[in-house]
């Protein structure tokens, strides 16, 4: 599973983020993943049954809203889905557009160094923030010992990367 990851610094301005951590989050959620998901509605704060995060850690899909991805995307999307508490997808009509959010608690000194080369830039979010230069529209960004990952893909015209700036921004005012 692809994930990408947005974030936008205290200023608004968003900044690069390293998305090779990506295949640094924690596997097993995608490992046992049935292909199944929740689009009953727009809550989602219930897991799908599977293990703990470790705590008090947020749902992904608690981090955004049905409302806020509609209104970055300016159009309607299907309501947070959702295969693990730990990761949310929002998307358009035939998923020309897509948002991904990934929550994980990596280690931090293996993230940092899977972000340390020309292919991040840091960004103004959370504790510590970077955004993919020349690849997804993807921001990483740290809030205590997690890592909050926000990718958005366009399949159609629009601006993938204001979008992404936005969606990240609304991310970290919810962390």
């Amino acid at each position: 599973m692809i994930v990408l990851i947005a974030g936008c610094g205290a200023d608004g301005d968003l900044e690069s983020v390293d998305t090779t951590q990506a295949s640094a989050i924690d596997d097993s959620t995608t490992s046992t993943d049935t292909g199944s998901t929740d689009t009953g509605s727009s809550d989602t704060g219930s897991s799908d049954g599977g293990s703990s995060d470790g705590g008090d850690a947020p749902e992904a899909c608690d981090l955004l809203t049905e409302d806020d991805v509609t209104d970055v995307f300016g159009e309607p999307v299907s309501a947070g889905e959702t295969n693990s508490a730990r990761e949310c997808r929002w998307s358009t009509e035939n998923d020309l557009k897509v948002v991904n959010l990934e929550v994980s608690e990596p280690d931090l000194d293996e993230w940092r160094r899977g972000v340390d080369n020309d292919s991040w830039e840091p960004v103004s979010l959370g504790d510590e923030g970077y955004r993919g230069v020349g690849m997804f529209d993807t921001v990483e960004f740290r809030v205590g010992d997690r890592v909050i990952e926000v990718n958005v893909v366009f399949s159609t015209s629009g601006d993938a990367d204001a979008a992404l700036e936005e969606l990240a921004e609304r991310v970290a005012a919810n962390t």
